[in-house]
């Protein structure tokens, strides 16, 4: 007797954790809670927007692509997220370059990804964590050439429906903060050390 009740429990407890199993679903951070919506971020639509000045001369100007991403959520706020963005789409979108070796646009997208600045070879994957937010703040970790940082993204704004929503939002990083410094000492000072990002990000469940 003892035997089948033995066996009738096991039963029990298999087929409560098969039920269990099949109602969660699992995301970067593991098991998703009752109640909370996973996102997905689609890497064609979103991008960030970059800009570099060097002092008194002129400025540049471009965009970026992300890899992938994932925002969770929990009574419709963001409760976690990771996204990595691919560091060999750097796309310049300005027009102020020149004809002569070493001006065109082709010319700035090798020297960005160059060691002078961001040594896409070696890295060419960034990271942003988020770990907390409010209702106009994102903040979190973000990696830049294997340096990790905590960083702030300000004038947070999500529209959109249940299923599919739009986030955007600034953020300012200083590059010398990530190892991000020409080589050259003299032509370093009048870079800006300031690097204004505007990022939009598109997900869906």
């Amino acid at each position: 007797m003892n035997k089948y009740r033995f066996l009738i429990f096991i039963s029990c407890i298999f087929f409560t954790t098969i039920s269990s199993a099949k109602s969660e679903k699992r995301s970067s951070y593991g098991v998703v809670k009752k109640g909370q919506v996973i996102t997905k971020l689609d890497p064609k639509t979103s991008s960030v927007k970059w800009s570099g000045e060097m002092l008194g001369i002129y400025k540049h100007e471009g965009i970026i692509k992300f890899t992938s991403g994932s925002i969770n959520w929990e009574n419709d706020k963001i409760s976690s997220g990771l996204f990595t963005i691919d560091m060999t789409t750097i796309q310049p979108t300005d027009d102020n370059f020149g004809d002569a070796e070493g001006s065109r646009k082709d010319d700035l997208v090798m020297h960005l990804s160059s060691n002078d600045f961001f040594g896409v070879e070696k890295h060419p994957v960034a990271k942003f964590e988020i770990t907390s937010t409010t209702s106009s703040t994102i903040k979190g970790k973000m990696t830049i050439k294997g340096v990790t940082r905590e960083e702030t993204v300000t004038d947070v704004a999500i529209l959109g429906s249940k299923g599919k929503k739009t986030i955007t939002g600034n953020i300012k990083i200083n590059r010398q903060n990530y190892g991000v410094n020409y080589q050259n000492a003299t032509k370093d000072k009048i870079i800006s050390n300031e690097i204004p990002l505007i990022i939009s990000i598109i997900v869906s469940e």
